[in-house]
């Protein structure tokens, strides 16, 4: 595991960034692979995410729902079903 690495990296005219090869295959990021961007004080943070909806297991379009990774068609049953 990688610990405390920095490196420039370039944006390209679309806004989209490409994480050196090396940073990959140290961290198990694979082409595909869903990760979890997250501002913090500024700083930009990229965390690969390793499970699906708390719900039904889906990887795509996850937001945080108390705590809980849950896609978006399950957040709108959660929030129908709340109110």
């Amino acid at each position: 595991m990688l610990k405390n690495v920095r490196t420039v990296i370039n944006m390209d005219k679309t806004g989209r960034i490409k994480l050196p090869s090396g940073i990959m295959e140290a961290l198990d990021i694979k082409v595909g692979d869903y990760l979890e961007l997250i501002i913090q004080e500024g700083i930009i943070k990229l965390q690969k995410i390793s499970q699906g909806c708390a719900v039904c297991g889906q990887v795509h379009n996850l937001h945080y729902h108390k705590n809980n990774l849950v896609c978006i068609n399950c957040l709108w049953d959660i929030n129908d079903s709340e109110y």
